[in-house]
């Protein structure tokens, strides 16, 4: 583009930023973004930033929003210098707006607006960040957790040192999503803070499995087997998280259930099979073999199944199927189902001998008094006989 179309453009930018119509004053600033992109640093110094730091001040909130949500957008327009220079500090009056949705918008920008300042600068934003965990507003507390995860990876280890008291304020919160925002934030704190975090974030987590919404229960789950991950420490795992991630056996949701079992192969990879062996696999042989209720019996074994994808067909053969087949002469119609199923599932990984013992379950229940239990029985012997 040439300098005298640049001109212009400018020129009618200038013009509907002042307005008297607020609608046309947001117009202005939905194309800022684009505009900023096509001039160079010094036109933006002196062009484009007085527009942006009248706005901020603007009287309509609805103008206020729209540089909230552009924001992110016309920093990468201007390039780190200026960013580093100038919008930083100009952004940290748009997170203090007096009006809830524009300092929720802006929050939700500063995820983003972070990768486009130097790690040094981060201090800037810090008292900002760390008011906004105490806000009022619902919706900016519940996305303070997202912006607390997305600095861990450019912060220094002193600015996540001073955001973890306000982390323990999110998770401590009464509302279940500001909550939720606090438990996948944790996460990534324990990837960069000290084994001492654990131990202090530990009440915080037992707090969350104690909730009566299953969401909170579910990040709750999804965070301790990152934390676990990220550490690798059985032993730390054993003594402090472990109790609290064997309740997915018993929780009421699904969905928590389902993650519990989704995780077991991440931990047997955390663990090289230590975990398995010692902990798990006699826990769920427990569960197995007492008269426990027929769903967590199923959920044991959708757990054993789930472990079988990171094992062998040797310990497949040794450990998992005796506990599969012991089940399929369970009492209760869903738990021989359930075995059915599972045994079709991973019937590639079994050696010949273990599939004669299949074929045998499959025989015997293919006359089961469940009408459900023999179609599947029947149906599952025969694809194990044609060899799908």
């Amino acid at each position: 583009m040439c300098i005298r179309d640049r001109y212009m453009g400018m020129s009618v930018l200038k013009q509907l930023s002042n307005d008297e119509q607020d609608s046309v004053r947001v117009i202005a600033l939905d194309s800022l973004t684009q505009i900023a992109k096509i001039l160079n640093k010094d036109e933006n110094k002196t062009q484009t930033l007085p527009i942006i730091i009248a706005a901020t001040e603007d009287k309509s909130w609805r103008v206020r929003l729209a540089l909230a949500k552009n924001f992110a957008g016309i920093a990468e327009a201007f390039g780190k210098e200026i960013t580093d220079l100038s919008l930083i500090q100009i952004f940290t009056t748009i997170l203090r707006d007096v009006e809830n949705d524009v300092k929720a918008a802006a929050v939700e920008s500063l995820s983003n607006f972070i990768n486009m300042i130097s790690p040094d600068k981060l201090s800037i934003l810090l008292p900002s960040i760390q008011a906004l965990s105490k806000d009022s507003f619902l919706q900016v507390r519940s996305s303070v957790g997202h912006v607390m995860a997305s600095l861990i990876s450019i912060s220094n280890k002193d600015v996540i040192t001073k955001l973890i008291p306000n982390l323990f304020d999110l998770l401590d919160d009464e509302d279940p999503n500001v909550k939720v925002s606090g438990l996948k934030a944790s996460a990534k704190f324990a990837q960069v803070a000290s084994p001492d975090f654990v131990s202090n974030l530990l009440p915080h987590i037992r707090t969350a499995f104690s909730s009566s919404k299953w969401r909170v229960r579910l990040a709750g789950v999804e965070a301790l087997v990152d934390i676990a991950c990220a550490y690798g420490d059985i032993n730390l795992f054993e003594k402090t998280l472990e109790p609290l991630y064997f309740q997915y056996l018993t929780d009421k949701a699904h969905a928590v259930r389902e993650l519990g079992v989704q995780s077991v192969p991440k931990l047997i990879k955390a663990f090289n099979k230590t975990w398995l062996n010692g902990n798990l696999l006699p826990r769920l042989n427990d569960i197995i073999a007492k008269d426990f209720t027929y769903l967590l019996k199923i959920t044991a074994l959708y757990s054993l199944e789930a472990a079988t994808s990171v094992l062998k067909s040797d310990e497949i053969n040794d450990k998992i199927l005796p506990m599969l087949i012991r089940c399929g002469r369970d009492s209760v119609p869903n738990v021989r189902f359930t075995v059915i199923n599972i045994l079709k599932n991973i019937s590639n990984k079994l050696d010949d001998p273990a599939l004669h013992s299949v074929k045998s379950l499959y025989t015997e229940l293919s006359t089961d008094k469940d009408k459900d239990v023999q179609f599947f029985a029947q149906d599952a012997l025969a694809n194990l006989q044609s060899g799908k």
